[in-house]
């Protein structure tokens, strides 16, 4: 019987550990190297790569319609992990934890209105949208005590700042582009500044809106315009005011018709503008020239304008549907199962519930009520 040499086997024992533990080191770093891109991408969004995807989950993290909800990267793509990054921090532009607004006529919830509304959703009204007008003196100025409310609730505030005097109609005795611009409207700007400021919870102007129709003073006229927003904006820097963001808003069609792409002459600057906004409206049969529209009809070619063009989040800042011509809860409903098909840069949607050209409210009927209520 022959006894094995144990000095001898030692080393050989040694040297074929050694072996595999050079050929283990090698093989890790020539992997590290193929995969640092996609390591340094996963320990940004805190997770580890995995064939499953990659799961980003946070609690500020909301899907359109202002849920909370884990959301995939079907892919190990450290370029598609970027550009999900980007999608999550820009929802978070608007500073809420949910995604859908409201204008109503009473905003001071003086009759209560807000509140029933409130209630009626879940809760889930994340932003108040209110109108303001340089040029009405009853209607021009941020009174704390009626934002009471909205302060309270922990809500958003977005506020369309018009410039002109309602009253007036289209024979306006100012023109307040030229106005702003030649710094007439300082002192009054400067106060309304002072009032955001003071309410200090996250608010939205969305500045001379709908500049691309033909319905407002302050329509069609791109350098006015342009050099009025910018006047506005640097005056509220001036003013050192930190919780509003500027939403720069457009009509879903431009009247007189031109190409949806033109609106980019109204645009001032990537500097100036930190949402997109979009108005539109179903008229359905309520006027005698108007026909039954679809949400995806109405925002398809602005919305893809805006969204190819601009990076920045895009809000539906102002929409509604009629009764007449159609049902308003299948309206409503392929608004909400489109967005994230086909609209997956909106952030967020404020319906303007208000009886005005025709009943637009959230509860017109029981079954517009419940097609809300059915996603929020």
């Amino acid at each position: 019987m022959n006894v094995p040499n144990i000095q001898n086997l030692n080393i050989k024992n040694k040297l074929a550990v050694s072996g595999i533990l050079l050929v283990s080191i090698l093989f890790f770093g020539v992997y590290s190297f193929i995969y640092t891109g996609i390591f340094k991408d996963n320990f940004r969004l805190g997770k580890t790569p995995s064939s499953e995807g990659i799961q980003v989950n946070t609690a500020e993290d909301v899907n359109a319609l202002g849920q909370s909800e884990t959301q995939k990267i079907n892919s190990t793509d450290p370029t598609e992990m970027k550009m999900k990054s980007s999608t999550l921090a820009s929802q978070k532009v608007l500073g809420t934890k949910s995604s859908f607004g409201v204008a109503v006529s009473d905003y001071t919830n003086k009759n209560g209105e807000l509140d029933m509304l409130s209630k009626s959703l879940n809760g889930k009204i994340s932003t108040v949208s209110i109108f303001k007008q340089f040029g009405n003196q009853y209607n021009n100025s941020l009174t704390q005590e009626n934002l009471n409310y909205i302060s309270s609730s922990g809500m958003s505030l977005l506020i369309a700042w018009e410039p002109w005097n309602p009253d007036e109609g289209t024979s306006q005795s100012k023109d307040y582009l030229k106005e702003i611009t030649a710094g007439n409207q300082d002192a009054y700007i400067k106060s309304f500044a002072r009032s955001v400021k003071n309410f200090k919870n996250p608010t939205v102007i969305r500045f001379g809106h709908e500049m691309n129709g033909n319905w407002y003073p302050w329509g069609n006229r791109p350098q006015d315009y342009v050099d009025a927003y910018k006047h506005v904006v640097d005056l509220f820097r001036s003013e050192g005011v930190q919780n509003v963001d500027w939403m720069w808003c457009i009509n879903a069609e431009s009247v007189p018709t031109e190409p949806i792409s033109n609106v980019a002459k109204y645009y001032p600057g990537n500097s100036y503008v930190d949402i997109l906004g979009i108005d539109g409206v179903n008229l359905g049969t309520s006027k005698g020239d108007t026909k039954w529209k679809t949400f995806t009809e109405i925002f398809s070619p602005s919305y893809n304008f805006l969204a190819s063009t601009y990076p920045k989040p895009i809000t539906i800042a102002e929409t509604a549907s009629s009764e007449l011509g159609g049902s308003k809860s299948a309206w409503v409903e392929e608004m909400f199962s489109s967005l994230s098909k086909s609209f997956p840069k909106i952030t967020q949607i404020v319906w303007f519930s208000i009886n005005k050209e025709t009943d637009w409210r959230i509860d017109s009927s029981p079954l517009s009520l419940a097609a809300f209520k059915k996603y929020l």
